[in-house]
């Protein structure tokens, strides 16, 4: 694991690797820390073995280093102040409010379909992702819901979430409601904010299937966006609970409710079908627990192929490929990969 860790910094862009600590601090606090050299000072222990084989691994990867990995087109908004905020908020059950967590379900559908996708905070430039989503925005400034209309305007597309846009930066309240720049946006306005019990569940249906929402339900006012899922049940029944708005030429959705894991799957494989953000790689996986991730310049392009499981799994290679940590060439048809495997490919067509 320590091995695939370290490849999977180098997949996402590292050219090296290093440790806390080297040698081991000889007193006070932290001299039992873990270290690659112990005090005993031998190099034949597990750990310096470990280390020396991530090092011979980044010399046969030299080529690979000499590429920048994919620029994601999507991009996952994470606000400091926003995560004390919410971290000190007096409302919404402390015990759910989950920011991270909720971070984390968002991206599990582009972890497990291998979209890259990039960490941001409200000070970077959006306009190089295709897709934005900022979940729990609780503490949201006037000049970020600026940027956000700005961005969707010229062509973006964001998705938000119940909790956001409540308070400014000084922790007070917006009167009157949504800050304009949101509701221009999402087309919605904000009635209020249901805090469910633990063991409470709502229906939520979008005419095809339905899906069960919890911690949270938000109760929406639509002024020009469209409902595309509603409450079936509960005294909010037959009431939006996720929306779409056109504003100019780009798009705002507003997911009021939380939901599994199940739903965001298909919510978003559904969004990023129409965005046209699935990559196109030369292997074939039929596992999520199997992560590929690419580093590439105009010659040649190198699958990292992890497999983050503790069981074999398999995966199939669509063109005549080499294995650059082990030399070998490998031709078109199916292969395993070990539990916490790492194979880099390069493409030899």
């Amino acid at each position: 694991m320590h091995r695939m860790g370290a490849l999977q910094e180098v997949s996402h862009g590292a050219n090296a690797i290093n440790y806390f600590q080297l040698h081991q601090s000889r007193g006070s606090s932290e001299m039992f820390h873990g270290a690659v050299i112990g005090h005993d000072l031998r190099d034949d222990t597990r750990i310096f073995k470990e280390v020396t084989q991530v090092g011979e691994n980044l010399n046969q990867l030299q080529p690979a280093l000499n590429t920048k990995a994919r620029q994601p087109k999507v991009a996952i908004v994470y606000d400091y102040d926003n995560m004390w905020a919410l971290s000190d908020v007096r409302n919404y059950a402390a015990e759910t409010i989950k920011y991270w967590r909720t971070i984390q379900e968002h991206y599990r559908y582009f972890w497990e379909h291998d979209v890259p996708v990039e960490f941001i905070s409200t000070a970077d430039d959006l306009t190089a992702y295709k897709l934005v989503i900022d979940p729990m925005h609780f503490m949201m400034t006037e000049a970020f819901a600026d940027k956000l209309r700005a961005y969707v305007a010229q062509g973006g597309t964001i998705v938000g979430t119940y909790i956001t846009g409540q308070v400014d930066e000084r922790y007070l309240a917006y009167l009157g409601g949504w800050p304009k720049s949101l509701r221009d946006v999402y087309g919605v306005d904000l009635l209020e904010t249901d805090t469910l019990y633990p063991t409470q569940q709502v229906a939520v249906a979008d005419g095809q299937k339905k899906f069960q929402a919890r911690d949270y339900a938000t109760v929406l006012s639509v002024g020009h966006a469209t409902a595309i899922a509603n409450y079936a049940s509960e005294w909010y029944a037959k009431t939006p609970a996720i929306t779409q708005n056109q504003y100019e030429n780009g798009q705002a959705y507003y997911i009021g409710a939380r939901f599994d894991s199940d739903f965001m799957g298909a919510f978003y494989d559904t969004l990023v079908t129409q965005l046209d953000l699935k990559e196109t790689n030369l292997i074939h996986k039929t596992d999520a627990a199997i992560h590929i991730n690419v580093r590439l310049n105009e010659q040649k392009s190198y699958y990292f192929v992890t497999n983050f499981s503790d069981e074999e799994k398999t995966i199939t290679v669509n063109t005549p490929m080499r294995d650059l940590l082990t030399g070998t060439v490998i031709s078109i048809g199916t292969y395993d990969v070990a539990a916490y495997d790492t194979k880099v490919l390069v493409n030899e067509g």
